[in-house]
């Protein structure tokens, strides 16, 4: 079977080859330090730049991928204008939404807006990209791999590693 193959018959509820493998979604990501030491393992060189910063999962690397045979490649959004984040002195980061993220996990531990009334929703800094997303990487991605590879292609959150949803739940 093929990548996209497999992941389309576990979907469907017909037995893959085998069970379909994912690195790099939401429920799948690799800290950074872990990201570092499986690539030492691997012997393979510090060549890849993170794809984002001020999270503990920077880092989105094919040729680690390609060593497990995982089925599923992603897309995500990209902004020219990414928002500063800021991290605390004890390594969390604070997003531009106000969100306090763990230092060792992509897991929010502070909810800004827990408990908040209208008048406190009202005044939060909202965030608002100044020149828009880039559609057209997105775009362009979402076909090279789908004409060009096997693989199971697969949005990821499009809020920066989450929905609309997921962020909600956040705040």
């Amino acid at each position: 079977m093929t990548h996209r193959e497999r992941v389309l018959a576990a979907i469907s509820l017909r037995e893959p080859d085998r069970v379909p493998l994912d690195f790099g979604s939401v429920g799948g990501l690799m800290v950074d330090e872990l990201y570092h030491r499986v690539r030492e393992l691997l012997g393979l060189d510090d060549s890849v730049d993170p794809y984002r910063s001020g999270s503990s999962a920077n880092y989105y690397d094919e040729r680690i991928l390609a060593a497990f045979d995982v089925d599923f490649r992603h897309l995500w959004l990209s902004s020219p204008d990414r928002p500063a984040r800021r991290r605390l002195p004890g390594g969390q980061v604070v997003d531009e939404w106000g969100i306090t993220w763990s230092p060792e996990g992509s897991y929010p531990e502070v909810f800004p807006l827990r408990g908040a009334g209208l008048a406190d929703i009202e005044r939060h800094p909202w965030p608002l990209p100044r020149r828009g997303w880039n559609l057209d990487s997105l775009h362009d991605r979402a076909r090279r791999l789908r004409e060009d590879t096997d693989f199971a292609v697969v949005a990821k959150g499009v809020l920066d590693g989450a929905g609309i949803f997921e962020r909600c739940c956040y705040l």
